[in-house]
């Protein structure tokens, strides 16, 4: 029997070797081109917030100013830091390792 699979030519730090599709992001590398959702980074760094571009991603457009607004609104309840976390980091020496910590 022949042999089924053939050996895939060698590219060098996987230079110009597709890994996989997205809806999300496109890199094209030799124009030093990155975008998200068909913006370009340059675009969104400059124009959107944080938020904005979180929203982008997760859900495909950017946001209306009301959407935004219950966006970083739950972003800001789930950031919140509990009370019983905030009393045991103030316990950590101040001069230990953050691996030390976990």
């Amino acid at each position: 029997m022949g042999n089924l699979m053939s050996h895939p030519e060698f590219s060098p730090g996987l230079a110009d070797v597709p890994v996989a599709e997205s809806a999300v992001s496109f890199i094209d590398g030799k124009r030093a081109r990155l975008e998200y959702r068909g913006l370009a980074v340059e675009t969104l760094a400059r124009e959107s917030c944080f938020e904005e571009t979180a929203w982008l991603l997760l859900k495909g457009d950017l946001p209306s100013q009301r959407e935004l607004a219950d966006f970083d609104d739950q972003l800001r309840h789930h950031r919140r830091i509990k009370y019983k976390l905030k009393d045991l980091v103030k316990c950590l020496p101040e001069t230990g390792h953050p691996m030390d910590a976990l």
